[in-house]
């Protein structure tokens, strides 16, 4: 499975997270320590996660992300920086560098590479916030 490859480099920024950034930490994980069945996921505290494969996009915000959006590069590539607009950064990222930021606010995207480029995002939706405080409406027909 999937999840299973990832769960170490996961592991590893929730570490990240939890340790450098308490009250988000709090925030992001909200929705995740409330799901169904007591299920949490191996991208915790993030809910979601994407695997891009020679992704290129043009610079966008993440408008639905909540808080922050951590992106790890990985393959066989040269070029790819990541580019954060509004900051002026660009962000010279190796396989297997961990970039933490805010997606929601940073147009962002990679400047061109060559070879084979993969990348690990993971991320929270927003509107998980409505699940975590009153479970989208059904809050008051749930037995727990």
């Amino acid at each position: 499975m999937l999840e299973n490859s990832i769960e170490d480099i996961c592991n590893y920024v929730h570490g990240i997270i939890s340790t450098h950034g308490s009250a988000e930490y709090i925030e992001i994980k909200a929705f995740v320590d409330v799901l169904p069945l007591n299920h949490y996921p191996r991208t915790y505290p993030f809910a979601s996660y994407v695997i891009n494969v020679q992704g290129a996009t043009a610079g966008h915000k993440d408008m639905r992300d909540k808080i922050w959006c951590v992106t790890i590069p990985f393959g066989d590539y040269s070029g790819g920086s990541l580019a954060l607009y509004e900051a002026g950064v660009v962000v010279e990222k190796g396989v297997g560098d961990v970039i933490i930021f805010p997606s929601s606010l940073f147009t962002h995207f990679n400047l061109d590479f060559e070879g084979i480029r993969c990348s690990l995002i993971l991320f929270s939706d927003r509107h998980g916030d409505d699940w975590a405080e009153g479970r989208n409406g059904w809050n008051e027909f749930m037995v727990v």
